[in-house]
């Protein structure tokens, strides 16, 4: 196979790709952007029961605090701390 077939088989096969694509692309125009669901959901078909904040990943930080001279005397170190868990119900 020369290289030639294979850039003609490249192209007619882009081609035959975005030709699909245009016009599957031209059956999604139907519906208009709707910024909020509220316009797919029938009332009363949708009952929120339980709403949970479920974390993958928790990330603990901590850094030694600056000390301001002015401040009380408190020379314990001082940390910063993210926790993450479970949202409140």
């Amino acid at each position: 196979m020369s290289i030639e077939s294979v850039l003609i088989s490249l192209l007619i096969g882009i081609a035959i790709s975005v030709v699909i694509m245009l016009v599957k692309r031209s059956s999604l125009k139907s519906v208009d952007f709707e910024q909020t669901a509220c316009n797919y959901v029938r009332d009363g078909s949708f009952r929120v029961t339980q709403s949970d904040d479920t974390f993958l990943y928790s990330n603990v930080s901590r850094a030694q605090r600056q000390q301001n001279n002015t401040q009380s005397s408190n020379t314990g170190r001082g940390s910063s701390t993210r926790r993450t868990g479970r949202g409140s119900r």
